[in-house]
């Protein structure tokens, strides 16, 4: 008899239009079978995406700027290692530098940066026994960059050119 009477029951609740089932699929009625996107779930995953391809472009552009830098470097320690070079071509044909003699300086134009350089020949003072054999020989670079000055210094040590002896 129970179960006539809750038979009977969901007939009717199934049947009535305000019921708690749905009539024709006998699923519960508050249970919507449409799987749509709501209107906030669309804007939380365009937020989501918008977030995302800010953080990939600035990470393009911060690549974009180190790759700049480092192309200058590059050219900088290469500009320098010719003035060095140069140097040392002066040293082997001269048999040795003077201290002052081939220092120099000049600006260098590299695709649209302008590099100035100057080269400088002067005494080593220490150690005593090397005074009269070695000069120090240093090139040094800098150059403007995003408003700041960048720098390269190369040096080394090359044969003291002999002094000459006054003749009698």
């Amino acid at each position: 008899m129970i179960s006539r009477i809750g038979n009977s029951l969901v007939s009717q609740l199934a049947s009535s239009p305000v019921g708690l089932f749905n009539r024709h699929t006998g699923t519960p009625a508050h249970r919507q079978t449409n799987r749509a996107f709501t209107l906030i779930e669309l804007l939380i995953s365009v937020a989501i995406l918008g977030f995302g391809l800010v953080i990939v472009i600035q990470s393009y552009i911060t690549s974009a700027s180190a790759l700049n830098i480092s192309q200058n470097y590059v050219e900088a320690v290469r500009l320098a290692r010719d003035k060095l070079t140069g140097l040392e071509l002066a040293s082997y044909e001269n048999n040795g530098l003077l201290p002052g003699a081939e220092s120099n300086s000049g600006v260098e134009k590299i695709g649209s940066r302008d590099f100035n350089w100057a080269t400088e020949v002067r005494e080593i003072s220490d150690p005593d026994y090397l005074t009269e054999k070695l000069v120090e020989v240093c090139v040094k670079l800098n150059w403007k960059e995003a408003g700041k000055s960048k720098d390269v210094l190369l040096s080394t040590y090359l044969a003291h050119a002999p002094e000459e002896t006054p003749k009698q």
